[in-house]
């Protein structure tokens, strides 16, 4: 830090450096003036999270409320917490945000939608073309699903798919559902329905011992799932003018059915509706399908 400091013209042996103050088992980010080189650990002794934290803190050097000269600047940031422990990440972005504070734009590349949360705006890329810009709150209207309806059922009534049928016939086949090992049924369910929700949830609580149903959670949809919708919508418009597949294995009718990437919705040769839960692979970004389920005949 302290070369990187004498490049950029200031005072070598002390400087601003950012520490973590962890007073009452809080972690905060506090600015302090130090000797720079008080450290004199290897960087080949660190980790990849702390190499990560001492590389984005040597992009910073100079840049902070203090230091007049590099105001109205531009920082840009590539993956700037991959691998770092949650309190380096809580770190990092403070760092960014008194960075911001001080009159510099940061432009961030990420791929961690917790992260892109984070930004006064948005910018989604999909295969090299720019597919939203806008606020947090613009994607979640525009892309949201509306609500997440989280509805943990017995696990001898969850074999039964009661609870999954009643949902579907009130909220219309079209509701995405999945099902954790925990036993929650999880629902996103789409804006133009969310009318429905006051007779679905007066139905659960009326006839809880008769479905099994334990806990009843109602959310708003997060900016992830919004961005999947946004992503999804993307992939399925791209695998239409390419003619891309992928190949689903319906283990009920032993029979093997092309799907086009992101529909929700697919019905076999014999007429029954199958729903689609996609997933991405981390890999190479691309919707996989992560499980399928029968949709009930009305």
């Amino acid at each position: 830090l302290g070369l990187i400091r004498a490049i950029r013209g200031l005072d070598v042996e002390e400087g601003e450096c950012y520490l973590a103050d962890e007073d009452d088992g809080d972690v905060k980010l506090k600015s302090a003036t130090m000797p720079i080189l008080q450290d004199h650990r290897v960087i080949s002794d660190l980790n990849r999270g702390e190499r990560r934290w001492l590389s984005l803190q040597t992009a910073m050097v100079g840049m902070s409320a203090s230091t007049r000269g590099h105001r109205d600047g531009l920082v840009l940031l590539d993956e700037p917490t991959v691998e770092m422990s949650p309190k380096l990440k809580r770190l990092a972005w403070g760092l960014i945000q008194e960075i911001k504070q001080a009159g510099c734009g940061v432009l961030v590349a990420t791929h961690d939608v917790e992260e892109a949360e984070r930004g006064d705006e948005i910018i989604v890329l999909s295969r090299g073309v720019t597919v939203f810009t806008g606020t947090e709150l613009e994607l979640r209207r525009r892309f949201g699903c509306g609500y997440q309806l989280n509805i943990r059922v017995s696990p001898a009534m969850l074999v039964t798919g009661a609870v999954h049928n009643l949902v579907t016939r009130t909220l219309g086949s079209k509701t995405a559902s999945k099902t954790s090992s925990d036993g929650y049924c999880t629902f996103d369910v789409p804006h133009e329905m969310e009318d429905r929700l006051p007779r679905l949830l007066t139905t659960l609580d009326m006839n809880r011992s008769v479905l099994g149903v334990e806990d009843v959670q109602l959310r708003s949809a997060t900016v992830f799932n919004s961005f999947m919708s946004l992503i999804r919508q993307v992939e399925l418009e791209a695998a239409v003018r390419e003619g891309r597949y992928e190949l689903l294995l319906v283990a009920e009718e032993q029979i093997a059915l092309k799907i086009p990437i992101g529909s929700d919705l697919v019905e076999s040769p014999s007429g029954i509706l199958y729903q689609l839960v996609w997933s991405t692979d981390p890999s190479n970004g691309r919707l996989t399908i992560s499980s399928y389920s029968m949709v009930p005949a009305d």
